[in-house]
């Protein structure tokens, strides 16, 4: 039974959907007289010792054209090897028909012949080689004239070979790019992600190898592993894409599992060898579909763009798969497109759009930790500079301390013969005394070490210390009165040489020029401030007239670089004081 289909102004084109159809392994035109009558497309199995089975079917075609033109003869979709005649004349073949046949998986094919071969009453007789128990079918056939039949076939080979072959070739770019990204950065997702291009570049030649080099079986099985590959590859890929480590034991079961199914593959005989492939691919298609759950679940609790991205990927895969599945099954009939075959793109659009998302977000972090380590680096050189000035500083004033060291020693070992001499050479007390307070503060300058801290507290009992004996030495009462806190902080060096000069001083003077014999000593804190005040009971009544010498001169010059205020004064009825106001914020 033929269909009539055509358009005006436009090539007939014969659509013929009905054969007769019988199961035989015969080179030759079987006979047909218990033939079975079957519709097109139509697909077949039969259990069969050998490797490969044939089928042959017998489609009349009558004929209502008177033309010249060329024809053709089209099979939109053939597994896996056809050859045809045309009443008693053989168009030809895909290729082999024996071992190794040549392979054309679900793909189109294009017979011409001369319209002079056609009669008014015509049979095609075709004969389909494939495996035995597997894949078999046959499409609907079109006859016409030879520029339309090859238009149509033109769209057809891209949609199934074509497109194919592309796609294999950019998947094994990317599998050598990816290699090459995981080589230097050894990123795991980048693994995977070119052992799937690796798995869907080899399973891609399926549609476009005609000849394999290799034999039969083995082609086969390489083409069955490479498939069952890639949604195992991929449930390991989305796995580290959402930086699930790798785990020993969990990964090394999946891995075994799928390890051992291959070899038993690779060494079945081959009546067997399609039954263990499902098991290959059930196992592997179940840890996919753990993928995509994993992907929605990520979705769900993150909102992550790229698993959106992914989800939706994955969704448009499910349901091109599932459109395929019922077409091949003669659920639904929609044409013979696949439509599994568009989804190639889709998925090596995914794989790109996340390795291209990784590695810029890879660069972008590298970029914000070098930014990082710029600005640590900085930080180090600064403090390097800052320690760097300390220990010059710290050298500086080492060299500085023991110069003065050294001068000190000489200072005691000159200065302070000389002035023990005069004090027991001296004609007169006033002599005598004024040499000792000399040699007192000889001894106390060279006693202490400029590089040495005090507290206040400490710095206050030392001169009481030294201010008791030279006053006992002079023959002075001292009066020492003294209300302080506990703990007050250490007075940086330089405010330390400066305050206990000011206070040797006022006692000084005092011993060489006072006429009375009482000091008074009296030290309060208020406010924040050292408050000292020194006085005595000698004559102050030409206060006014006194011309400050060297001593008060470096008294005052010494008070203000401590920040600060000193005065002396007469008191109401005899004697008088000196004070001095000390901040010990800024000391």
């Amino acid at each position: 039974m033929s269909t009539l289909s055509f358009a005006q102004n436009q090539p007939v084109i014969f659509q013929l959907n009905h054969a007769n159809k019988v199961i035989s392994d015969s080179k030759s035109i079987p006979d047909f007289t218990h033939a079975e009558h079957v519709s097109l497309p139509n697909h077949w199995t039969h259990k069969a010792e050998q490797f490969y089975g044939s089928v042959w079917y017998e489609i009349e075609f009558n004929n209502t054209i008177n033309t010249r033109q060329q024809w053709a003869i089209y099979l939109p979709n053939v597994n896996m090897n056809a050859e045809i005649w045309l009443n008693d004349v053989y168009l030809g073949s895909g290729g082999s028909m024996q071992k190794p046949i040549s392979r054309y998986w679900h793909s189109p094919m294009i017979f011409s012949f001369s319209s002079s071969d056609l009669k008014k009453n015509n049979k095609f007789f075709i004969r389909v080689i494939a495996y035995a128990n597997e894949f078999g079918h046959l499409g609907d056939i079109h006859v016409g004239e030879y520029g339309a039949i090859n238009s149509i076939y033109s769209k057809t080979i891209f949609n199934t070979v074509n497109i194919h072959t592309i796609s294999g070739i950019l998947a094994g770019v990317y599998a050598i790019l990816m290699s090459f990204v995981w080589y230097k950065r050894h990123d795991p997702v980048f693994f995977w992600g070119s052992l799937i291009c690796i798995a869907w570049s080899i399973s891609s030649m399926n549609f476009y190898v005609i000849n394999p080099i290799l034999g039969d079986l083995y082609w086969e099985k390489i083409m069955l592993l490479s498939m069952g590959w890639i949604p195992l590859l991929f449930f390991f890929f989305i796995r580290r894409l959402n930086s699930k480590p790798y785990h020993h034991y969990f990964d090394g079961f999946i891995l075994s599992g799928a390890f051992i199914i291959n070899i038993v593959m690779l060494i079945i005989s081959e009546p067997h060898l399609f039954l263990v492939s499902r098991v290959f691919h059930i196992y592997s298609m179940l840890w996919g579909l753990t993928g995509v759950f994993i992907v929605f679940y990520s979705w769900l609790k993150y909102r992550s763009s790229s698993q959106f991205t992914m989800m939706i990927a994955f969704i448009l895969i499910a349901v091109t798969g599932a459109h395929d599945i019922l077409i091949q099954n003669h659920i639904i009939k929609t044409g013979e497109a696949f439509w599994l075959n568009y989804s190639v793109p889709i998925i090596l659009l995914l794989i790109g759009y996340l390795m291209v998302s990784r590695f810029l977000n890879a660069v972008t972090k590298f970029e914000k930790l070098n930014h990082e380590l710029e600005s640590r680096v900085q930080l180090a050189q600064r403090k390097i500079q800052t320690n760097y000035e300390k220990i010059i500083m710290l050298e500086t004033e080492q060299a500085s301390s023991n110069e003065r060291e050294r001068i000190f020693r000489n200072l005691h070992d000159d200065m302070g013969a000389k002035l023990l001499s005069l004090v027991y050479k001296a004609e007169n007390d006033e002599i005598s005394t004024l040499a000792r307070s000399a040699m007192n503060d000889l001894r106390d300058i060279v006693s202490k070490k400029p590089s040495q801290k005090y507290t206040l507290t400490e710095l206050l009992e030392d001169w009481h210390h030294s201010t008791q004996k030279r006053c006992e030495e002079a023959g002075f009462i001292l009066l020492w009165q003294q209300s302080l806190p506990q703990n007050l902080q250490l007075f940086m060096k330089k405010a330390q040489q400066n305050l206990m000069r000011v206070q040797t001083e006022s006692i000084t003077n005092i011993l060489k020029h006072s006429s009375g014999k009482n000091i008074k000593v009296a030290i309060l804190f208020r406010f924040e401030c050292l408050i000292i005040t020194v006085s005595d009971d000698g004559d102050y009544s030409n206060i006014e007239y006194w011309q400050e010498g060297r001593g008060l001169s470096n008294m005052r010059f010494r008070v203000k670089h401590l920040h600060g205020k000193i005065r002396w004064q007469a008191g109401p009825i005899k004697g008088g004081f000196v004070r001095w106001i000390i901040p010990l914020v800024k000391n």
